[in-house]
């Protein structure tokens, strides 16, 4: 897969996740993102279990603080919410 074709997918994952919060007040988004994804952290949330590594959205690699487990979060811009880490394999 080519890196314009990555870019691409990326983009678009950022447009999708992003849409659905951009008029809906916080709480709510929270409570969709939770019911879809389980836990959900906010900023301040999300340094108390994870250590960011780096951001390129809608992604963020972290480290779990309770294993040293390296994996993502997904994450939306406004309000900014931190969901659906997936541990890297292997």
């Amino acid at each position: 897969m080519s890196a314009d074709t990555v870019e691409a997918i990326r983009r678009q994952q950022v447009a999708e996740v992003n849409e659905p919060t951009r008029d809906t007040p916080a709480d709510l988004v929270r409570a969709e993102l939770e019911a879809e994804h389980g836990r959900v952290w906010t900023t301040d949330e999300l340094s108390k279990d994870f250590a960011p590594q780096s951001f390129m959205a809608p992604y963020l690699v972290c480290i779990r603080n309770s294993d040293g487990k390296q994996g993502t979060l997904q994450f939306t811009h406004n309000p900014r919410f931190y969901f659906n880490f997936q541990p890297r394999e292997g």
